[in-house]
This record gives C-alpha cells, sequence and structure tokens, in this order.
C-alpha cells in the first residue's frame, strides 16, 4: 500500500467520492466532518447476545451449547445454537477480546 501524501483528502486514500464515504461510514454511526468526527447520540447499536445454556459429553471430550443471538436495529434478529468445546471458545472468544 502507498502511504497518502499530507496533503490527501481521507476520500482520495480510499478512492471514493467524499460523499459515497459519508454515506458509507453513516451506516456504522459514524458521523465524519471535515474538521475531525464524531460518535452520533442516536444512534441504535446492534445488540449481541451470548449465552451457554448446557453442555454434552462426547467421544470424552466435554462440548458446551452456546445460544446466540445478534438483534441488529433494522433487521429481523438472527439466532444460532453451536457446540464447542472450552478450548475453541478460549481461543476464538476469550483471548482475542
Amino acid at each position: 500500500l502507498a502511504t497518502p501524501s499530507s496533503s490527501a483528502t481521507p476520500a482520495a486514500c480510499v478512492g471514493v467520492d467524499a460523499v459515497g464515504l459519508l454515506d458509507y461510514l453513516a451506516q456504522f454511526c459514524y458521523q465524519a466532518s471535515a474538521d475531525g468526527a464524531k460518535w452520533q447520540p442516536d444512534c441504535v447499536w446492534p445488540e449481541l447476545e451470548l449465552c451457554v445454556v448446557g453442555k454434552e459429553e462426547t467421544r470424552g471430550h466435554t462440548k458446551y451449547v452456546v445460544q446466540g443471538m445478534l438483534r441488529p436495529a433494522s433487521s429481523p434478529a438472527l439466532a444460532w445454537k453451536v457446540r464447542r468445546r472450552l478450548t475453541s471458545l478460549r481461543n476464538g472468544l476469550h483471548d482475542p477480546v
């Protein structure tokens, strides 16, 4: 990647027009302006819920049953249930956070 010059505008850095960039950022409740950026206070953020609802023994291994739900602000909720070993939960969820 080339480093943009100090005179380059943010739109020039990503290859989109300024209006397109502002519209794109607005989807994520981020309001950009020429003098900086700020978070919009009236934005509704998606809600993520994860619950361990049980455990199962499979071939000598304990698998935890994790139930998840994602509630986006403008879409129907998405729900799922998975079975994962503790190592997988630790490596994929706990450690990165």
